[in-house]
């Protein structure tokens, strides 16, 4: 059986299937399905339903590409990314889902695809730039990747059978080619050219700023004090 914190309630007709997940947490796999009524009383279907991707696994894909990035000084493939990130938390859980329980599967729920991708993105993405990406970066990546996590999803046979899946791919081929281009040409992404010298040339900066930081009151000296000091200096007897 699932666990207490994995309990689906039952959906109506043409509903989606929620999860009794507490606020805050990340959303399991059942939520961007529509499953026949009746289903969630089904523990199989509880059980292969209420799947979670490891959030540490997403935040690892991320790390390794920005890593990329800044060890071989070039911009990485954004593609492959957005192929390991898909493949992580949607291709793969689906996959898993036994053919028993794909029965009950009816649709996609076009707005809690988009949602799911979102929230485990940006679980994702917070993981791996701690300490390391800047504020405009991790935002990019934020709100850039999930269409084209998406729409990359959509392409595969066990999401794109579904009725809701061709609307989608439609909508989110648009999402996912403004991404690229906003990626691929922002100062701010790991995916533009130079971002890596962008990025050490500004370490470099508040490094400089950070060792040498403000002169404190007793060595800080007022002009009109060193221009009287030069004066009198000038006046008086050798």
């Amino acid at each position: 059986m699932a666990s207490p914190a994995s309990r689906v309630h039952e959906a109506e007709p043409g509903q989606t299937l929620t999860s009794g997940f507490d606020t805050g947490t990340l959303p399991p796999l059942c939520d961007i399905f529509i499953v026949e009524e009746g289903a969630a009383d089904q523990a199989q279907v509880l059980d292969a339903l209420s799947t979670t991707p490891d959030p540490d696994v997403g935040a690892d894909i991320l790390l390794r590409c920005i890593e990329k990035a800044v060890v071989g000084g070039g911009p990485p493939r954004l593609e492959t990314l957005v192929e390991q990130l898909a493949h992580h938390l949607l291709v793969s859980p689906v996959e898993a889902v036994p053919e028993e329980v794909r029965l009950y599967l009816v649709d996609l729920s076009s707005e809690e695809l988009p949602h799911y991708v979102g929230e485990h993105l940006s679980s994702a993405c917070n993981r791996a730039a701690v300490g390391l990406l800047p504020s405009d970066t991790s935002r990019k990546l934020r709100d850039l990747l999930p269409p084209m996590v998406v729409y990359a999803a959509l392409q595969n046979e066990r999401l794109a059978r579904f009725p809701e899946a061709q609307t989608l791919t439609h909508v989110y081929r648009r999402k996912n080619l403004s991404s690229l281009l906003e990626l691929k040409s922002s100062e701010a992404s790991p995916f533009s050219e130079g971002w890596t010298a962008r990025l050490l040339q500004r370490r470099s900066e508040e490094a400089s700023q950070s060792a040498g930081g403000p002169a404190s009151p007793q060595q800080a000296v007022p002009a009109q004090h060193l221009r009287g000091f030069n004066s009198q200096s000038a006046s008086s007897p050798p």
